[in-house]
């Protein structure tokens, strides 16, 4: 398995978006499917890189970008209580920021342009429902535990829930056990 940070250009800007891609040595073949990994509000952090680690482990290339590019003062990455996502991040930024990214997936050679899916978790579940409903590559979508998507962030028009019809690829959503 080999991880990697790799820029890719959204709309002009740089986009660091962490990659995994299955191991030869393990028995795996280009091309692979692949998995969109939404980072939950914490960012691209060790969570998010490790599932996009056993992801590729066990055959799929992962990606996840890092969401927060656009945000200019870094110390508000790292204020305690951080500010919530909301007030970080915009829906139309979130679909420019999934699209270059399935682009980038379309437009590798390493990788199922057929065969794409999403998740993510907490905040990454609504990315991964917002991305689903507005991106028709994707073959499937697993938004865990996504929270706010009968709201609107920054300059979004029309809440991720109320895009639920937009959604024409297989959807599993995990209910929360207690």
């Amino acid at each position: 398995m080999a991880s990697f940070w790799e820029p890719i250009t959204v709309n002009g800007q740089e986009m660091q978006m962490y990659a995994s891609v299955p191991s030869s040595s393990a028995g795996f073949t280009a091309p692979f499917p692949a998995v969109v990994v939404a980072q939950h509000a914490t960012g691209v952090d060790a969570f998010i890189q490790d599932i996009c680690d056993r992801l590729a482990a066990a055959g799929y290339a992962a990606v996840a970008p890092n969401l927060y590019h656009r945000v200019t003062d870094p110390a508000l990455l790292n204020e305690q209580p951080r500010p919530r996502p909301a007030a970080l991040l915009s829906d139309p930024d979130i679909v420019a920021d999934i699209n270059a990214t399935v682009d980038w997936l379309l437009n590798h050679d390493a990788v199922q342009s057929d065969r794409i899916g999403v998740t993510g978790f907490c905040m990454g579940g609504r990315v991964a429902w917002l991305a689903a409903a507005t991106n028709s590559n994707f073959a499937a979508v697993v938004p865990y535990y996504g929270g706010n998507l009968t709201a609107t962030w920054g300059a979004g028009d029309t809440a991720p829930f109320d895009l639920a019809a937009q959604i024409n690829c297989p959807m599993l959503v995990p209910l929360r056990g207690d």
